[in-house]
C-alpha cells in the first residue's frame, strides 16, 4: 500500500491486495459465473486463463457463485484495518483454514485448493510490479495521486480541505472506476496508467478540495 498525503488530506493506494487479487484469479480459473455490477468488477485481465481444477465439478455453480460473492463483498467493503475487531475478521479469511467461509463449504474447499496457485501468481505479479517501478529512472508512475492534488491546490490557490480517499487497484478488464463505499474506489490497473485516470482523479479532488 502507498500513501500520499499532508496534514489535511490522505490518498491510500492499495496496488496488490492480498485477498481480492487472488480471488479474481480463482474466479477466472474456476469459471465462477458472477454478475458484473456494483462493486463486482469485470473479469481478471490476464492473457491466458488458468485451467479449472479437476474436482470443481463436485461443487455446484450456484454454490461457487454465492461463496465468491460473499467473500468479495466483505473484502471490498470492510473498514480500514485499524480496529482490532476488523483485523480479527480479516484474519478469518486467511489460509490455511479460511474460517470465514464456513457457511460456504463447497466454495471454501475449491478456494482453499486453488489458493496456493493464486497466491503464487499474485506474489510474482507484485514482485514484478515493484521492480518495474523501481527501475524507472524518470520516476514515472510514482506518486501520481500526490501530483494531482498538488496541481489542484495550485489551480485553486490554496491548500486542499481535509479529505480521505482509498483507491484499490485491480487487474481487471475494464476501464470503469467503481465506487465501493464512502471515499473508496476500485480502479482498473491498466486504466490507472492513462490520462483518463488523472482526469477522473482531478475531478474528484476538485470537489473535495
Amino acid at each position: 500500500m502507498k500513501v500520499s498525503g499532508s496534514d489535511s488530506w490522505e490518498i491510500r493506494v492499495t496496488d496488490f491486495d492480498w485477498l481480492l487479487v487472488p480471488a479474481l484469479w480463482i474466479r477466472a480459473a474456476e469459471r465462477i459465473d458472477v454478475p458484473v455490477a456494483g462493486v463486482v468488477t469485470a473479469p481478471l485481465d490476464i492473457e491466458e486463463v488458468p485451467e479449472p481444477s479437476a474436482d470443481t465439478g463436485a461443487a455446484s455453480g450456484a454454490a461457487l457463485t454465492q461463496g465468491w460473492l460473499y467473500l468479495w463483498n466483505v473484502a471490498v467493503l470492510w473498514p480500514q484495518l485499524k480496529d482490532q475487531k476488523v483485523l480479527a475478521e480479516v484474519a478469518r479469511f486467511a489460509p490455511p483454514d479460511f474460517e470465514a467461509l464456513a457457511d460456504f463449504p463447497e466454495f471454501r474447499r475449491v478456494f482453499a485448493a486453488r489458493w496456493p496457485q493464486a497466491h503464487a501468481w499474485h506474489s510474482a505479479r507484485k514482485r514484478a510490479g515493484i521492480e518495474a517501478l523501481l527501475d524507472r529512472a524518470d520516476g514515472a508512475g510514482r506518486d501520481v495521486e500526490g501530483q494531482v492534488v498538488r496541481a489542484v491546490e495550485a489551480e485553486i490557490g490554496r491548500k486542499s480541505a481535509p479529505f480521505s480517499l482509498h483507491l484499490i487497484v485491480l487487474p481487471v478488464a475494464e476501464d470503469l472506476i467503481r465506487p465501493a463505499g464512502e471515499g473508496t474506489y476500485l480502479v482498473p490497473e491498466r486504466f490507472r496508467r492513462t490520462d483518463g485516470y488523472q482526469q477522473w482523479l482531478t475531478s474528484v479532488v476538485r470537489k473535495l478540495a
